[in-house]
């Protein structure tokens, strides 16, 4: 959201701000890692990852990703992928004073 707002761009939904991670410049490498944590997010509250294709659904959050690879993949692998990029792509911004 941070790097939407220094491109003066906002989203209203979650299908919405997917789309413009999606087509953002500086974003679109982050793409597949939002992708999945969007969908861990939505299978850990609803139990159901609604892609706008496929409706999965799940007994429980340990049937999309087993505990044990929760902090590797999702925590050290898509979150920190998507924190350096977001935090590289802000650094190239110019300062506000």
């Amino acid at each position: 959201e941070a790097v939407l707002a220094c491109d003066r761009s906002h989203s209203n939904s979650h299908k919405d701000r997917a789309d413009r991670v999606k087509r953002n410049r500086h974003l679109s490498r982050v793409y597949s890692s939002y992708k999945m944590l969007m969908s861990a997010s939505m299978v850990a509250r609803y139990l159901s990852d609604n892609d706008g294709k496929d409706v999965a659904r799940y007994r429980t959050f340990e049937d999309f990703i087993p505990q044990k690879d929760v902090e590797e993949r999702l925590v050290n692998g898509y979150l920190k992928h998507i924190n350096d990029e977001v935090r590289r792509v802000l650094e190239s911004y110019p300062k506000s004073e």
